[in-house]
C-alpha cells in the first residue's frame, strides 16, 4: 500500500508499506536497507535507513514503511518518455512502480542480506488500494 505524503511538480513525498513475512521460528531485527523505487524502469527515488530497528517475530508479518521522496519535473527530463507522461494522466495502469533492493536481518548472531523485489501497477496505488505486497 501507500500513502501519498506531498505531491507537486517539484516534489512528491510518498510513504510506502511493505509487509514483510519471517517464516523462519526465530525472532529477527531489520538492521538496514537500501531500496531503488523505479517507474517503468526508471529509478525515481531511493530509500535507505542504516539504523533501523524493526523487530519481526518469528513466523509473523509486519509492516515496515518506506519514504521515497522525488522531483517529477527532475524525472521527466531524465528520459521519461511522452507515453509515460501520459500514463501518469490517462492511464495509470501502462505504468510500474517496483520497489527493488537489500534488507540486511539480524537472527540469533549473522547478519544476512535479503533482496526485495515487488512492483504494481500505478494505477493500483493511486486508487488508494490497500494492497500490501508480499516479500
Amino acid at each position: 500500500g501507500h500513502k501519498i505524503i506531498k505531491a507537486g511538480i517539484n516534489k512528491t513525498i510518498i510513504d510506502i508499506y511493505l509487509e514483510i513475512k519471517n517464516k523462519s521460528d526465530v525472532d529477527v531485527r531489520i538492521k538496514s536497507y537500501l531500496l531503488d523505487l523505479k517507474v517503468n524502469g526508471i529509478l525515481v527515488s531511493n530509500a535507505s535507513n542504516n539504523n533501523a530497528s524493526l523487530e519481526l517475530k518469528a513466523n509473523s508479518k509486519s509492516t515496515i514503511v518506506l519514504t521515497a521522496e522525488f522531483s517529477p519535473i527532475s524525472i521527466v527530463k531524465s528520459g521519461f518518455s511522452a507515453d509515460l507522461i501520459k500514463g501518469f494522466i490517462v492511464d495509470k495502469s501502462q505504468l510500474m512502480v517496483s520497489v527493488d533492493g537489500n534488507v540486511s536481518i539480524v537472527g540469533n548472531t549473522v547478519p544476512i542480506n535479503l533482496p526485495i523485489h515487488t512492483s504494481m501497477p500505478l494505477s493500483e496505488m493511486v486508487v488508494g488500494s490497500t494492497q500490501q505486497q508480499k516479500c
